[in-house]
C-alpha cells in the first residue's frame, strides 16, 4: 500500500487514525510551496481516502518512528 517514503512521511502526522492523518496531511498541503513534496503528499492522501480505517489501523508505524528518534 505505501511505500517507504510515504511511511516516513505519514509517521510526521498523527497516526492515531486514519482522520487525524488525513487531516495533518491536508493542513500541510496548504503551506506547502515545494512541487514535487506536494505531489507526493497528494499522491498519499488519495491513498489514505482509498483505504479502510480498519486496513490503515492495522500499518505498524513503530519501525519508521524509531528511524526517526535515532536520526536526533
Amino acid at each position: 500500500m505505501l511505500n517507504v517514503e510515504e511511511m516516513s512521511i505519514i509517521t510526521l502526522f498523527d497516526t492515531s487514525s486514519r482522520a487525524a492523518a488525513s487531516e495533518g496531511l491536508r493542513f500541510a498541503l496548504g503551506a506547502m510551496k515545494d512541487e514535487e513534496l506536494r505531489e507526493t503528499l497528494e499522491q498519499l492522501e488519495k491513498k489514505l481516502q482509498q483505504m479502510s480505517d480498519a486496513e490503515f489501523a492495522a500499518i505498524d508505524f513503530t519501525a519508521y518512528e524509531e528511524d526517526e528518534a535515532y536520526g536526533e
